[in-house]
């Protein structure tokens, strides 16, 4: 070999190996910003769960959804970190390495675990909100009928007067005089209820509709996201029984 291969070769050699000194330090920043990640998703998780209010469906559903909505976060730190396989790596990592993987099937085990409490939340608050919602419509109901009552019982001008001022809760109810008009003030008034009542009663299917919709919308959402998202960590940890088993 001649000297002019000879310098070729020795250059080829320090090309690759500043290469790999390149690429090494590349996998030990991409490791570093995956630490990062999944420690920024502890301290969001711990937030989440305090103060812990488990038996609450709402909290419970809330929180459940919490989670799901921020479960990209800890998956991209596991590809970052298990990225590059054992190149790059200090020696204490591979203990850790170890304890990821077997996280990761704990996770989606929780995951998987929390899809049949979350329809359960979504029933128990979509019971909780009917029952919320109609027994506010039989109070109003209820009031309304009073005063329906008290109208019908009026039998003179100072007591419709009386009754209007008070509804109005002012002072300078219009003067009623005669009977005539006086029976014209009853029917309008009684008539005016009756609206009120059917009108409460679509508002309030409305609100019951528009709530339920809502429920449905994000119950469908996070317990997809819980069920993909289990998938997504049983799939790491099959990919990482290279770390569990001591081979690459």
């Amino acid at each position: 070999m001649s000297d002019s291969d000879t310098q070729q070769l020795i250059k080829k050699v320090e090309s690759l190996w500043k290469a790999s000194t390149e690429l090494l330090e590349f996998f030990v920043m991409v490791h570093g910003v995956g630490y990062g990640l999944l420690l920024l998703f502890l301290f969001d998780f711990i937030y989440l769960f305090i103060p812990p209010g488990f038996m609450n469906p709402a909290w419970e559903f809330q929180t459940f959804g919490a989670v799901v909505d921020r479960i990209a976060v800890p998956l991209i730190a596991l590809v970052l970190i298990f990225w590059g396989g054992r190149n790059g790596r200090f020696k204490f990592e591979f203990s850790l390495l170890k304890g990821l993987s077997w996280l990761s099937l704990i996770a989606g085990i929780l995951l998987l675990l929390a899809v049949p409490l979350g329809i359960l939340n979504t029933v128990r608050l979509d019971r909780q909100a009917n029952a919320q919602i109609s027994k506010q419509i039989e109070q109003s109901k209820t009031q309304i009928k009073q005063i329906q009552e008290r109208v019908s019982s009026v039998t003179t001008e100072a007591q419709m007067q009386e009754l209007i001022t008070q509804l109005n809760r002012s002072s300078n109810a219009p003067k009623i005089e005669g009977s005539q008009q006086l029976e014209t003030v009853k029917k309008e008034l009684a008539s005016s209820l009756t609206q009120g009542e059917s009108s409460l009663v679509a508002q309030a299917q409305n609100a019951q509709s528009n709530q339920r919709l809502s429920l449905l919308k994000n119950s469908v959402k996070w317990n997809l996201g819980s069920l993909i998202a289990s998938a997504l960590f049983f799939w790491v940890w099959l990919l990482t029984a290279w770390i569990r088993k001591g081979t690459n």
